[in-house]
């Protein structure tokens, strides 16, 4: 079962928590901002 992270405070602000972005001409990736994670990156 998927859990959603959105509206968290801690989630990714790129990928809203889900670990990957969609691509403009189809597909998606791994988010580069948080590595997958759906975190926030931690300083």
């Amino acid at each position: 079962m998927l859990r959603s992270n959105k509206g968290r405070k801690d989630t990714c602000k790129y990928c809203e928590g889900n670990g990957y972005v969609t691509l403009l001409l189809g597909g998606s990736e791994t988010c580069y901002a948080c590595k997958g994670s759906g975190n926030k990156k931690s300083r």
